[in-house]
């Protein structure tokens, strides 16, 4: 790419990955990717010989080999050379002593599903939404992100250059296959005249929900004792006090008040229900937890229900790999411990409930965004496996869980995320569920532009495109209505295709495009 650059008289700055900070040869770099003074340094020494940085190219995640997640103590070690590398950068460049415009583009293998027997890397998959939560918060940034298939370097070359020629293009996500440019969009699913197929939820099975006292995980504990007789097992953070101090602790405000009260509401619905405290990252003791439990009930696990996570309120310069690992952790080693724990049990229902900020970003959710995309590209994965997984991404449960108090509901409602009421949430589960819709973005406002635009539907061509041709007087034409010309990205498009007796030339012999055009131009003199 370096080379590419050169021909084209364009300076490019080398940097790879090494021990310490360190320049090699004239615009050639070494830093150690886990530190971030170093990305710092390497600004400073590049702006030092009078270069502009006006575009980055990340490619650190441009590996084709597939990764194997479990869940251990260096959970995030798959992350030093992608998102927390893409923090650093993020960081480095907002540090320069004056922020001009700057493009950044990041190269992946293995982050984009596009189908359904593709291996995907679920950590490379979590930087679009910490590159979109970024360019939401940072006028002076603007970001794109490429899924390239694996391959022979030249070909990954030629897609970045099509990148380069496509730069004024809007796609902040963009994948290569066989050819082909393609960018994500939704589809609205439809199933009014669709028949319904049974739950897949065992009447008296055993059900664990993670962040089972949350308000969102309340109001589907109640429904799952009610109306199908389960025995639950609610996981949390941390311990609930003694017995004893309860009616001490509800006489007081608090959300350990309000878990308490939670607790206490669906015990009087019945007594098959047990709350502890795991560390879902510890895929042992979670597996001993649920086997004790079990043992106890004399059943055997059914499913899980994953709602566990964590809402922060952080700028992307505000964020550190510390914070940034606190808020992964629910969302990325507790889904590793789950899969541990789903594959124990085969025929284990595994519901994940990630956010619409997965895939749209968000301004100071930017580490909650790569959290829940983290949850959408790993799906995919436990899919491979043989998991029955389903992924529903919501916008939010109006005034229940994270969303209570939540001060910007307006704003978000205006981005074009409903706040759905609690019934409506549990009802669009039950849905998903009955259809078997295991991939879905819940609570979705299609008049709002920011959702619109990735609607899938006919695009609209702002521009005819014409085809002249002129054949020997006896050749014989044919019907060509039915004629395709592709595009470079092989995409069909269509063509006004008119016959001239003669192909207009100039003095020099290049076509006369002026004079051709008014040959197929009804109106021209």
């Amino acid at each position: 790419l370096l080379e590419v650059l050169d021909q084209a008289g364009i300076v490019g700055v080398g940097v790879c990955p090494g021990a310490e900070f360190g320049q090699l040869a004239p615009n050639r770099y070494t830093i150690d990717p886990a530190q971030p003074k170093d990305y710092q340094q390497l600004f400073e020494a590049i702006a030092a010989t009078g270069i502009t940085v006006e575009q980055v190219i990340h490619l650190w995640t441009l590996d084709a080999s597939t990764e194997h997640l479990e869940s251990n103590p260096n959970w995030d070690a798959p992350l030093a050379f992608g998102l927390y590398s893409l923090l650093s950068l993020i960081q480095a460049a907002a540090s320069r002593t004056e922020t001009t415009p700057l493009q950044m583009l990041i190269g992946s293998c293995h982050s984009q599903g596009v189908y359904a027997e593709e291996p995907i890397v679920a950590t490379h998959g979590m930087m679009p939404a910490l590159m979109k939560a970024a360019a939401q918060e940072l006028p002076w940034l603007t970001c794109r992100h490429l899924d390239l298939p694996p391959g022979p370097v030249t070909d990954q070359v030629n897609c970045l250059r099509q990148e380069f020629q496509a730069s004024t293009a809007l796609d902040e996500e963009v994948a290569y296959r066989a050819n082909q440019r393609l960018v994500p969009r939704f589809t609205r699913v439809d199933w009014a005249s669709e028949p319904t197929q049974p739950l897949p939820l065992q009447p008296g099975g055993f059900y664990v929900i993670t962040g089972g006292l949350g308000g969102v995980g309340f109001e589907i504990a109640r429904y799952l004792l009610t109306v199908t007789n389960a025995k639950l097992l609610l996981l949390g953070q941390t311990d609930l006090p003694e017995r004893s101090q309860w009616s001490e602790i509800l006489g007081q405000p608090g959300s350990l008040a309000q878990r308490i009260e939670r607790y206490q509401a669906l015990e009087a619905l019945s007594t098959n229900i047990h709350y502890a405290a795991v560390d879902l990252g510890d895929a042992a003791a979670l597996a001993q937890t649920v086997q004790e439990v079990g043992d106890r009930w004399h059943n055997s696990l059914d499913g899980i229900i994953h709602l566990a996570g964590v809402a922060t309120d952080r700028s992307i310069l505000e964020e550190s790999r510390a914070s940034l690992a606190a808020t992964l952790y629910p969302k990325v080693a507790g889904t590793l411990g789950l899969q541990a724990l789903a594959l124990k049990y085969p025929g284990c229902l595994l519901i994940n409930f990630s956010s619409v900020n997965g895939f749209f970003g968000g301004s100071r959710a930017g580490a909650y965004a790569a959290a829940n995309r983290f949850l959408d590209t790993f799906s995919h994965t436990l899919r491979q496996q043989g998991v029955h997984c389903y992924n529903l991404a919501w916008s939010m449960w109006d005034e229940v869980g994270m969303s209570q108090g939540f001060a910007m509901k307006q704003f978000t409602q205006l981005q074009g995320y409903y706040a759905l009421p609690p019934h409506q949430g549990l009802q669009s589960l039950l849905s998903s569920l009955h259809h078997r819709q295991q991939q879905l973005w819940i609570g979705l406002d299609s008049r709002k532009h920011n959702v619109r635009r990735y609607l899938k539907a006919p695009a609209v061509s702002l521009e005819t495109l014409h085809g002249y041709f002129a054949v020997e007087p006896s050749a014989s034409v044919g019907d060509l209505s039915s004629l395709t010309l592709n595009d470079v990205f092989d995409t069909p498009s269509h063509c006004l295709l008119t016959q001239v007796d003669q192909i207009p030339v100039t003095e020099t012999g290049a076509i006369d495009r002026e004079r051709l055009a008014s040959l197929g131009d009804p109106d021209a003199p």
